[in-house]
């Protein structure tokens, strides 16, 4: 291979998932990755990042790899539900920094979590999610928004920018042109938005328009499927749309900076292309990174890239374009790094628990008395998990996040249980039965829902969460409160005397904060982010 094609590794952005370990060194070597993004399965804590880090620089070393071709280090860390590191100062997530009504928050809680990140060796956080949360079914996007308002998302991502940026980090803006009016999840399918073009310049490309202007670095595509911006009827990804990509993108909205794919391996890519044949569309569309998560299929896009550069398929003008974006991306990098601040550890651990605590949200006072609560001896709690390692064990394995925060403001409990969020009709008769039994005089119950509405696929369907709660306000009634860990549209499914509070975020100090309210000792000073007026109710 010549110089020239030996490059061509360098617009594939790969992921090194542990359990592949022992091929990292081939896999680097062969393909010479332009960036590594660090997923969910890599890590779980600033250790583990850091000893990934240097096992990639040794590899690196050990291949001779010059630096101006060493993998840059990725990552997708919004923050909130999408936090691959736990013991760092994390963002409480996009929809509760906008629900505290401050842009300084989410300026500081990205310019804290960047910084983080970027002295544990990250140079590109794949970040923020910058869609508009228009539907409230949305089973992937939901809280990773800012909230359904064009004016109020532009604004809360040029804030989140800012942060990443100062912080020494490349950002990346995503899922263009827009993954929040879906109601289907782009990992299992191609989702379809049926929206035109003047729709979308209103609505889902503000952000985008504004990002732009101010120089964002990069730019997601998504794997949607926009009908009325295709004139064929066959269904096109974004990411696969020369439309969407070179004429929307690039020539209307005049972005020149960097494009990157979401990842080719998601069903809505793989299920429906080859990976040769979308790696192909996607170059020819005007993408210039290919990301993959799947490590038996690198070599494909490699080899796609190679064989269609030699037929001609692909132009070298076409590659070296997006080659020389990457080029610059890196010395954009290089460059923030030398010159960014830092923040104190003890600033950072203090936005934290600020931000936390200003996005909690009272959305319905119900009738919870907080002079009963105050005279409560037991909270109890039952808590629904999104965290799918742990729906995948027996409930008697888990242990709730919540029973140590209650007990953190000096109140006991008889019992905390911790359940999926989807449940059968018979599960939901046993946990029912369950905490009845548990109850005894005085007292006071939390249930902590998650994202009910993901669920929600009928106006005659009520999702389980929803249904359990149904089932026990006969026996609880006033002793019971409801906090949302997830996206607020739910509420409307409750009845109008049941209290919910709005945590936006199952993070430990969101936790605390939404605990804090219900009793009493903390004010709730955040407002709702989105409409949830148009939600059916029943």
């Amino acid at each position: 291979m010549n110089e020239k094609k030996s490059e061509l590794g360098q617009l594939i952005q790969i992921s090194l998932p542990l359990n592949e370990a022992s091929n990292w060194k081939r896999l680097i070597e062969e393909i010479v990755p332009g960036s590594i993004v660090i997923q969910g399965a890599n890590v779980s804590s600033s250790q583990d990042v850091k000893k990934f880090v240097e096992r990639v620089k040794n590899i690196c070393d050990e291949l001779s790899i010059p630096d101006s071709r060493r993998p840059m280090i990725g990552i997708t860390h919004e923050g909130g539900w999408i936090s691959r590191i736990h013991d760092i100062a994390n963002s409480p997530g996009n929809m509760a920094l906008a629900a505290t009504g401050s842009l300084s928050y989410t300026y500081s809680a990205y310019r804290a979590m960047g910084q983080e990140l970027s002295l544990l060796g990250i140079d590109w956080n794949l970040a923020p999610t910058v869609d508009i949360n228009s539907s409230p079914v949305n089973p992937i996007i939901g809280v990773r928004s800012f909230g359904d308002d064009p004016k109020n998302v532009a604004e809360n991502s040029i804030s989140a920018y800012n942060g990443l940026k100062d912080a020494g980090l490349i950002a990346c803006a995503k899922h263009f042109p827009g993954h929040g009016a879906s109601v289907r999840d782009s990992h299992l399918e191609i989702p379809t938005v049926d929206k035109n073009l003047n729709e979308l310049m209103k609505n889902d490309l503000v952000p985008y328009r504004e990002l732009i202007a101010k120089g964002i670095d990069s730019i997601m595509i998504s794997h949607i499927f926009y009908p009325k911006l295709e004139k064929e009827s066959n269904v096109i990804p974004a990411s696969l749309s020369e439309r969407i990509v070179n004429k929307l993108l690039r020539s209307k909205m005049g972005f020149d900076g960097l494009v990157i794919t979401d990842s080719l391996s998601m069903s809505a890519v793989a299920d429906n292309f080859s990976m040769e044949k979308a790696t192909i569309m996607s170059v020819q569309a005007g993408v210039d990174i290919l990301e993959c998560a799947e490590p038996n299929k690198y070599m494909d896009i490699f080899h796609a890239l190679q064989d269609s550069v030699r037929s001609g398929e692909i132009s070298r003008k076409r590659i070296d374009q997006s080659l020389d974006r990457f080029k610059a991306l890196r010395n954009v990098s290089l460059n923030r790094k030398a010159s960014s601040s830092k923040w104190s550890n003890e600033v950072l651990r203090n936005i934290v628990s600020v931000t936390s605590n200003a996005a909690i949200t009272v959305l319905r006072e119900g009738k919870l008395n907080k002079d009963t609560i105050k005279k409560t001896q037991f909270i109890n709690s039952v808590f629904f998990t999104r965290n799918r390692i742990l729906e995948e064990k027996s409930p008697g394995q888990l242990k709730s996040p919540v029973q140590e925060i209650i007990n953190s403001w000096g109140m006991k409990s008889r019992f905390n249980l911790v359940l999926p969020r989807n449940l059968s009709e018979e599960e939901i008769e046993e946990t029912v039965n369950i905490i009845i039994s548990k109850k005894r005089e005085g007292d006071f119950l939390l249930a902590f829902i998650n994202d009910s509405t993901a669920y929600y696929k009928t106006d005659m369907e009520v999702p389980p969460q929803i249904t359990i709660l149904r089932r026990l306000f006969p026996t609880f009634n006033d002793r019971l409160a409801v906090i949302g860990t997830g996206t607020p549209y739910e509420v409307n499914l409750l009845p109008e005397h049941v209290t919910y509070i709005s945590a936006y975020s199952y993070a430990p100090p969101s936790l605390s904060a939404s605990v804090g309210v219900v009793i009493g000792a903390l004010p709730a000073k955040g407002k709702l982010p989105v409409k949830i007026s148009k939600f059916p109710l029943h």
